[in-house]
């Protein structure tokens, strides 16, 4: 049997799941349906919720968390549900180490890092200071951490095939919060941390849409900078690690008009593991049913009171079931690599390596095995940086669209400029998430959009187009690059 091992965050842990509804659980027995004999030892099974990537020190190495409440004095019939109390440590980086044996992992399945960007980063009232603040953080936290621990994991398991797995939108727009929701909601999730909960528990109810918004952001921006840290990891290490996308949309967020794939307040969670995850929650807290009674204000009992709601806004079954199938997709497709079906993904025509490789450029764009094709033939992330470099007067008019307009080659498609890049005040990205069977050989040209833009106004733009992650074409454009009407300028690059 091949055997899998598994770490991560609560995500990955399956918050509120039993051990056989996890989504890792069942993508091993997809697999092994279908004739594939991967095997997944509970052992080798050590994610747990409140997980951070964390660093390298030895505080963070040497830090009990999770051990400490499965001491022989805490133990008891319910220990199995101790990993849903959300705590730091051990973090995703140790449990790298922590399994035996790494020579002999052939599937390592993980995640990791929306912790670390939640840990000790409140959000102001003004959304200038989550833009500055938070994206910040992420860029952070993938640059370093999130670079870390690929590079720990890939060299500790020498025969495995790593996948990251991505995370979803559990909160949005699109989430019709009823009122008496707002507080158990925001204060309650894990997977928020501590970015929203300082803040809205005691907001107006005007500032709640504001704050859906930033969570989406929050989702939208971790995963371009992780989409794009496995790219370019891969082309450092010539490695092979698959970035999976959940295959959630922003509808199947909670109270959203789609199927709702995470849980939200009501939503059966089951018995067993609420109790169990109750018991543990009061040994780590150290509260009990008079301190409950008596000092509700008190920091250690509302701790305990986030702890027992900690699987709200993390995939329910549907959920696990949906994040199983893309994961078994695309697992499916690597271990049944195919040559002419890669080519045929990426290329129009007769099936050719060179012409692949020449409308990928392999070194210039990050690309450096074949086996990489498998990355982006199917196209799940597709982004654009978009960079603004203006030089205007104070009385001259913002002329940074709200939305992005551009074909592809299957139709225009207007996308929002949503969430902050990494030049600042005039750089946003573009994303668009494809959840139908899309390949880059239907990515025909990059052509952009804008509104007619005064003479006066003189400015730059740089536009990079990005597959998956990876870097598929840049472009840096003036004011006379573009075809002109009187209301539409418009530039168009042919890609194949």
């Amino acid at each position: 049997m091949r055997r899998v091992a598994v770490i991560g965050d609560s995500a990955m842990w399956g918050q509120g799941l039993r051990q056989e509804q996890k989504y890792a659980f069942k993508l091993v027995e997809w697999l092994k349906a279908r004739g594939y004999g991967y095997e997944l030892d509970p052992k080798d099974f050590i994610p747990h919720s409140g997980a951070i990537i964390g660093d390298r020190s030895q505080e963070a190495l040497n830090s009990e968390g999770l051990p400490t409440l499965l001491s022989e004095k805490h133990r008891n019939g319910y220990a199995k549900f101790s990993p849903e109390v959300p705590t730091d440590y051990p973090s995703i980086y140790k449990q790298v180490g922590d399994l035996p044996h790494p020579e002999t992992v052939e599937l390592l399945i993980m995640n990791g890092g929306m912790n670390d960007v939640g840990m000790n980063t409140p959000v102001e009232e003004e959304g200038r200071d989550f833009n500055i603040v938070v994206h910040q953080k992420i860029r952070e936290v993938v640059k370093t951490r999130l670079q870390r621990l690929l590079e720990h994991a890939h060299a500790t398991f020498p025969n495995a095939q790593i996948m990251y797995i991505g995370y979803y939108p559990a909160l949005g727009p699109q989430s019709q919060i009823p009122l008496e929701y707002y507080q158990l909601i925001f204060g309650s999730s894990v997977l928020l941390g501590t970015i929203f909960s300082p803040f809205i528990i005691g907001a107006a109810v005007e500032k709640v849409e504001t704050t859906k918004k930033q969570a989406l952001e929050l989702y939208q921006a971790f995963h371009v900078h992780a989409c794009q840290k496995v790219a370019e990891f891969n082309s450092e290490h010539r490695a092979n690690v698959l970035f999976c996308h959940s295959g959630f949309k922003q509808e199947n967020a909670i109270f959203g008009r789609g199927e709702p794939l995470v849980f939200g307040p009501g939503d059966d969670c089951d018995p067993e593991v609420f109790e169990g995850r109750g018991v543990y929650c009061k040994l780590a807290f150290e509260v009990d049913a008079d301190r409950l009674a008596n000092e509700p204000t008190d920091i250690d009992a509302q701790h305990y009171a986030t702890c027992t709601q900690a699987y709200l806004l993390h995939p329910n079954v549907a959920g696990a079931n949906q994040y199983a199938k893309t994961m078994g997709e695309n697992l499916t497709r690597t271990v049944e690599f195919s040559l002419r079906e890669a080519l045929t993904e990426v290329t129009q025509g007769p099936l050719s390596i060179r012409k692949a490789t020449q409308k990928l450029r392999f070194k210039q764009y990050g690309v450096t095995n074949i086996k990489q094709l498998l990355h982006f033939g199917r196209v799940h992330t597709l982004y654009v940086q978009y960079d603004l470099n203006i030089r205007v007067a104070p009385s001259d008019p913002d002329i940074f669209p709200k939305d992005g307009l551009f074909d592809f080659g299957w139709g225009k498609e207007r996308i929002p400029l949503a969430f902050t890049g990494p030049n600042a005040l005039h750089s946003k990205y573009a994303l668009l998430e494809i959840f139908e069977k899309r390949t880059l050989s239907e990515i025909i040209q990059f052509q952009v959009f804008l509104p007619a833009i005064p003479s006066t106004i003189n400015f730059s733009l740089s536009l990079v187009l990005y597959v998956n992650g990876y870097e598929l074409t840049r472009t840096f454009l003036e004011p006379k690059d573009f075809t002109k009407t009187r209301s539409q300028w418009t530039w168009k690059e042919v890609i194949q």
